[in-house]
């Protein structure tokens, strides 16, 4: 099995996080430090370890569902003591990682587990995950703007597209995106002259955010998301 996918099967990052990981060095393998892609380990005979610390698979599975209140941080440390999601988790859970990001400003839907292959799966724009979001602007909301958001828009990564909109109010869409381009919603508006004042996540996957019936954090499936 390739060491990257090891430790995305571990739960201790991503396959691309993993990459990065293994090109700085911080990846040891039977005691030797990797730093070199398409090393192929066999599980229950090679000792990983990063940090220190030995990998190994976890015993179980688990997905974690947070609703993320505003001005919190999708990481796990700040250096300037800033307010994390992870102070918001349980402590036996605050070994998982988020399944993507949202803004400190933005709200709504955070999902954490220790599955990462379900990570790379769930992310990755071809397997078409869906992401919903309520969406608050500055200025009223013309129709030539909502067209322009379905039509698609350039940015430096490629172009982005809104797979969906409905139009909530004069002031507030609903958004679906499977798209995951670095604060896309808000640089979307910005290239059509609108600002963004709010913005929650009210959909990941099937799982929409009624369901959390009012609760700050919930354990799922894997099978309520896709």
């Amino acid at each position: 099995m390739r060491l990257q996918k090891y430790l995305s099967l571990c739960g201790f990052s991503s396959r691309r996080e993993a990459e990065g990981l293994i090109k700085q060095g911080k990846i040891k393998v039977n005691q030797q430090v990797i730093s070199q892609m398409g090393v192929q380990i066999e599980v229950g005979k090679d000792t990983v370890e990063a940090y220190g610390k030995q990998i190994v698979p976890p015993e179980k599975k688990i997905y974690l569902l947070l609703d993320k209140p505003a001005n919190y941080l999708t990481t796990k440390k700040d250096p300037w003591q800033r307010p994390t999601v992870y102070q918001l988790l349980p402590k036996q859970y605050q070994h998982l990682f988020p399944v993507g990001r949202l803004d400190n400003d933005s709200e709504g839907l955070l999902l954490f587990t220790n599955d990462g292959d379900f990570t790379e799966k769930f992310l990755h724009p071809r397997y078409y995950h869906e992401k919903e979001y309520l969406v608050r602007y500055q200025s009223k909301i013309k129709s030539a703007f909502v067209d322009q958001l379905l039509k698609g828009i350039i940015l430096e990564e490629g172009k982005a597209i809104a797979d969906k909109v409905a139009i909530v109010d004069e002031y507030q869409l609903l958004i679906v995106l499977h798209q995951g381009f670095k604060r896309q919603i808000k640089r979307m508006a910005e290239c059509c002259g609108y600002r963004v004042v709010g913005i929650k996540r009210v959909r990941l996957g099937k799982f929409p955010i009624s369901k959390m019936k009012g609760h700050h954090w919930q354990l799922i499936t894997k099978e309520d998301i896709i």
